[in-house]
């Protein structure tokens, strides 16, 4: 289902280090202006911050959701339908 997975084994730096998500954005050839970082905690926020893309704040997840707002992300979605609303 996914044509390329990144995760702790894959990098040097964890988050909110942003060599992650620049990893897979070279992969695919794009430029952080094309992206958005999704996540559920302030760490992915962070990350996305650093490499220089969107981010967005996913409510619905594990995360400390008073945290996630605190973090400012760009926008904050409750249900990952919402993020047609961004991306079109």
């Amino acid at each position: 289902y996914f044509d390329l997975i990144v995760g702790p084994e894959s990098v040097n730096k964890m988050k909110p280090d942003p060599e992650g998500i620049i990893k897979v954005l070279n992969a695919f050839g794009r430029d952080v202006e094309q992206a958005i970082m999704i996540g559920d905690t302030y760490i992915d926020i962070e990350a996305g911050r650093r490499a220089g893309t969107k981010t967005c704040g996913a409510s619905y997840g594990l995360g400390n959701k008073e945290e996630l707002i605190k973090s400012r992300p760009d926008f904050i979605i409750s249900d990952i339908s919402e993020l047609l609303n961004y991306v079109r």
